[in-house]
């Protein structure tokens, strides 16, 4: 079929656009042509505006929906919701997102807000009071560290909020030296504020923290040896927070040798010491044990001896020595009662490494483990 052809209006005799009448029945052609053309058009074109119609609809609509969305979801409210929802939920890449900070020192992270969810979690009420007092939106800090803070703008529509987190800080007082600190298995850096001779303690500036509840474990340098420990803190604002940690020294003190040898050698001249075997390492099978039970059989087995004991214990010296050991050096007095009457004094002095005794839990207390030179007479009399 040509291009160009069209039909007779009154017949339906196909016919030309060059024709004026048709061929068949003589009806004039031109008017009629140009009106089916005009129509034709027509009809192609009211398609293409009502799609232009429902586009812009649809684009309205999306405009004034994501407008609604927004101005809801950036809202104060809104917000303080999701960040209480984050803590309740312990979504702390959530919290982080609707977190912020004016401390240019400390950084938020989803790792450093853990404290501050376990802290709301084991302290309902505070989290209550949180709550409540966030959702006013007053301006005012909450429990000291937090506060709604409207930090910018979304999309350049909506006010941006956030919670305004101020760090805590805090003093660290040990007897330690060289400290380490880990805080939440991260290690902290500390400020050193002074050390003091006199008393030997050793003070450090911590922080920042988030405010919440942290472990922190602490190693430092104790007579010579290193040695650690671990406390829970819970801190929920300031900067003059203090934590005083005692390090246990791994050296024994001159007090605390002669508690763990007063219990071998008062067993001394009583017939017990067969059974004393608790304060060695190895206890029956520990060499220096067995030589001092050898002591105490001749002394039992010496026909002038009617009785002896051990009288005074002298710690001379406590050094640190390898794996926690402790060198101690003490002299011990004997009072050896004669059968005749008369009595004799015996000195001897004694080069023991003692170790901390594991399994007690409740005391201090070391075990003898071995010479580390061999023990000497010192002096001896009749009285």
């Amino acid at each position: 079929m040509p291009k160009d052809q069209q039909f007779c209006p009154n017949c339906g005799h196909p016919v030309t656009s060059a024709m004026l009448f048709c061929p068949n029945c003589g009806q004039q052609l031109g008017e009629a042509a140009s009106q089916q053309h005009q129509e034709i058009s027509q009809t192609k074109r009211r398609p293409s505006k009502r799609l232009s119609y429902a586009i812009l609809a649809i684009v309205m609509v999306l405009l004034v929906g994501g407008y609604a969305f927004g101005s809801h979801y950036y809202s104060k409210t809104a917000t303080a919701n999701r960040i209480v929802q984050s803590i309740a939920n312990g979504n702390r890449e959530q919290l982080a997102q609707e977190s912020t900070t004016s401390d240019p020192s400390y950084k938020i992270t989803p790792l450093n807000l853990t404290g501050l969810i376990k802290h709301f979690r084991a302290n309902h009420q505070q989290f209550t009071t949180f709550q409540k007092e966030l959702s006013r939106n007053n301006g005012q800090k909450i429990l000291g560290s937090f506060r709604l803070q409207q930090t910018g703008r979304a999309f350049l529509l909506f006010p941006r909020y956030q919670l305004e987190i101020t760090p805590v800080y805090g003093k660290l007082t040990s007897n330690g030296k060289k400290l380490q600190v880990l805080v939440d298995g991260q290690k902290e850096k500390l400020s050193p504020v002074q050390t003091s001779g006199s008393t030997k303690q050793t003070r450090d500036h911590i922080g920042p923290l988030t405010p919440g509840s942290h472990v922190l474990n602490i190693t430092g340098i104790v007579d010579g040896k290193e040695s650690n420990t671990e406390k829970n803190i819970d801190w929920l604002s300031g900067e003059d927070n203090y934590l005083s940690v005692e390090l246990e020294s791994k050296v024994a003190s001159k007090t605390d040798a002669r508690d763990a040898l007063h219990l071998t050698f008062v067993e001394v001249g009583t017939g017990t010491i067969k059974y004393s075997s608790s304060g060695f390492v190895g206890e029956e099978q520990n060499p220096v044990y067995k030589e001092i039970v050898r002591m105490d059989d001749a002394w039992s087995n010496d026909p002038n001896i009617a009785s002896f004991s051990a009288d005074k214990i002298n710690v001379l010296s406590t050094k640190p020595g390898k794996d926690n050991l402790t060198k101690v050096v003490f002299d011990v007095q004997y009072r050896l009662q004669q059968k005749d009457g008369t009595s004799k004094t015996q000195t001897m002095r004694y080069f023991f490494d003692v170790l901390p005794d594991q399994s007690s839990r409740y005391f201090k207390n070391y075990l003898i483990k071995d010479e580390f030179a061999p023990s000497k007479l010192i002096s001896g009399n009749s009285n």
